[in-house]
């Protein structure tokens, strides 16, 4: 039988926009992606910050 080796991320994965940095948690699940995606949207929106401008 042939054997496979890899290797899950376990560190979070940070994003800096503008003053702000948001820390994904690496290998999520579907619908718990979901959730913490609708809670980046909302921390956008409280935010207000723009996404077009922030980019380099």
């Amino acid at each position: 039988m042939a054997k496979k080796q890899f290797t899950l991320n376990t560190a979070p994965h940070e994003a800096e926009i503008g003053d702000t940095t948001f820390v994904f948690q690496a290998e999520v699940l579907g619908d718990e992606f979901l959730d913490r995606y609708e809670q980046f949207q909302e921390a956008n929106r409280r935010l207000d910050i723009d996404l077009d401008r922030a980019r380099p």
